[in-house]
């Protein structure tokens, strides 16, 4: 599986980090450089450090600000707990909406709909609380949705 360049620079730093070191700035530009090609990551590094940004890996860069550290101003990597249902509801929220734009009856789109404003309400509390688990039958009723709004060019 293909690496974006957020998390083989992810990979890199937490790396780094295992040995000891720490990255400066200049450390990790002149890493993106090698790796890329392009001549500066400063367009990258507000997402890295955006610990709200949703990666899988839940991991995300942190500047070093306090003391007694001989590292500050340097970089590490930190971990957030992301909840494991929210890739697979915005897997089905898309399902839906391609549903809901392809659809060609009013009422069916109604329908569709409510179904994604049910999903969405379920991805919200997922994101606010990462410990949630949506029920048996409310997942089995996700199962359902995917399997019969799922375009027949992909299945």
């Amino acid at each position: 599986m293909k690496q974006t360049i957020t998390e083989r620079m992810l990979d890199w730093v937490e790396a780094e980090n295992d040995e000891g070191r720490y990255p400066r700035y200049t450390d990790i530009n002149n890493h993106y450089q090698r790796m890329s090609g392009s001549n500066s990551m400063s367009h990258h590094l507000p997402n890295w450090c955006n610990e709200l940004t949703e990666r899988t890996c839940g991991r995300y860069l942190k500047k070093i600000e306090s003391f007694p550290s001989n590292h500050v101003g340097n970089y590490t990597v930190k971990h957030r707990m992301v909840n494991p249902y929210i890739a697979k509801i915005n897997k089905l929220i898309h399902v839906l909406t391609c549903a809901v734009n392809e659809a060609t009856y009013p009422s069916s789109t109604n329908i569709i709909q409510s179904k994604l404003d049910s999903v969405r309400d379920t991805l919200l509390r997922c994101k606010v609380d990462n410990d949630y688990k949506p029920n048996k039958q409310r997942l089995l009723t996700f199962n359902d949705y995917y399997r019969l709004y799922l375009p027949e060019r992909l299945k």
